[in-house]
């Protein structure tokens, strides 16, 4: 299963995805970029689901703090604008590629 985003571990991601870009340098593999993909898309999927559950936790009055209501949905907030911008990224890089001429 996928495990979820934390700020702590965000940058560790990144620096996964550094360490692939370099080692597929020397030794093309294919799919890591797509499997890494998917695996923030179900990361940030996770994060909303985990928020929208603290919120219907707090609005039903069980054991949740507003501290840990307004922290789940912070981490959804950032997951989501990562993805945002990782999906910007990608479509600024794509409009360049077809932009080339052969």
């Amino acid at each position: 299963m996928t495990s979820p985003i934390t700020p702590s571990a965000l940058p560790t991601q990144l620096l996964d995805l550094t360490e692939s870009r370099s080692v597929s340098q020397t030794s093309p593999a294919s799919g890591d970029f797509q499997e890494l993909l998917v695996n923030l898309i179900g990361n940030t999927a996770e994060l909303e689901h985990q928020s929208q559950q603290a919120i219907e936790s707090q609005m039903l009055g069980e054991n949740i703090t507003q501290v840990e209501v307004l922290s789940a949905v912070k981490k959804a907030d950032l997951a989501l604008r990562l993805m945002i911008q990782v999906r910007n990224k990608m479509l600024e890089a794509y409009n360049e590629v077809q932009q080339i001429r052969m």
